[in-house]
């Protein structure tokens, strides 16, 4: 019998006797009265010759509320410390508690010592589980004894619509997913307060933004325009070659070494480049152009692109890049300008 099982109890089943003999290997006896008896499914003990030396206690079932039947559980012979016996017709019988009824109780109400202990049943009898660690939840887990174990809560998945109130999201260990519509819905605009200190927006639209104080970052850099200049637009719009350039030169500007400038910008997006060229005795200029590795003719300001350089002086090419269609393609609106 696998653990404990739940018995019948009656706190005033009176005291009958046998109607008829019964062997020590019956299986079943008949009573003459039943006043007070339990019945059901739940078996309970009975006394049988109490007070003689055939005195015998034995697990039976009563059926029904009127049958006089007591029919005995398999194993249920010589309970409780006392052998099979036979026994006369008119022996007297009645419902007892046991040695066992009180040894069973005490095992279950002595197995919990300790605060947070956990009754359980290993499929064979209880057992005891001590409380956990604090944080850790009841888990099931097949390999132990019991079924259950305390662990450490991992990662804990919510499905469909849950409220949580009062409850902090850490986005270091955690990651939030959902469209920008949902979020728009679940984040209002009072929700959100100011950045301070340092922050990078990485293509973002504002709109309508008042802007205060702002700087631009130039990349500065001791090296000579000649041949063909890579112009990184992640690293700065801006840049300023402050050696002599040493030979005419091919501009091309593109979003860095793996990143197209195409993929940075939508079809009606643009953006300005400016490229200022330290010039020496001997002059230089800016004689081909390109995006992300092919030729673009842009639109010189005063309607003819430049055939020479300034000597002796920084010049300032600026260079505004519509992409007009996915292609992609492109206007580009350029100008050269003199600083001495």
């Amino acid at each position: 019998m696998a653990g404990y099982t739940r018995r019948a109890y009656k706190g005033a089943a009176t005291a009958t006797t046998l109607t008829a003999s019964m062997s020590n290997v019956a299986t079943s006896c008949t009573i003459a009265a039943y006043t007070g008896w339990p019945y059901g499914s739940d078996p309970f003990y009975v006394v049988v010759s109490p007070g003689t030396a055939a005195e015998e206690k034995v697990l039976v079932t009563r059926t029904g509320s009127t049958d006089t039947t007591l029919n005995v559980v398999a194993g249920g012979r010589g309970a409780d410390d006392t052998s099979a016996q036979s026994h006369d017709s008119g022996a007297g019988i009645y419902p007892v508690f046991t040695a066992k009824d009180a040894d069973e109780a005490n095992v279950v109400s002595s197995t919990q010592t300790t605060k947070g202990d956990l009754l359980l049943h290993t499929g064979s009898v209880h057992a005891r589980l001590g409380v956990g660690t604090n944080g850790q939840a009841l888990v099931a887990d097949s390999a132990e004894t019991s079924g259950v174990k305390w662990a450490a809560v991992g990662d804990v998945t919510l499905t469909g619509s849950q409220t949580l109130t009062n409850k902090t999201i850490d986005l270091t260990d955690n990651t939030v997913t959902g469209t920008l519509a949902e979020f728009n819905t679940a984040v209002s605009d009072a929700d959100l307060v100011s950045l301070a200190g340092s922050e990078t927006l990485t293509n973002k639209t504002i709109n309508n933004a008042i802007v205060q104080g702002l700087e631009e970052s130039w990349n500065v850099a001791a090296t000579a325009a000649t041949g063909t200049v890579n112009f990184d637009t992640l690293t700065s719009t801006a840049w300023l070659y402050t050696s002599n350039a040493s030979g005419n030169w091919t501009l091309n500007v593109r979003g860095d070494g793996s990143t197209t400038l195409a993929s940075l910008l939508d079809t009606g997006d643009s953006i300005t480049v400016a490229f200022a060229v330290t010039q020496g005795a001997t002059a230089y200029y800016n004689s081909a152009f390109q995006i992300d590795g092919s030729s673009v003719t842009p639109e010189w300001q005063g309607g003819s692109a430049p055939s020479g350089g300034n000597a002796s002086s920084i010049d300032a090419y600026v260079y505004t890049i519509i992409k007009t269609a996915a292609t992609p393609t492109y206007t580009v609106l350029a100008s050269q300008t003199q600083f001495a």
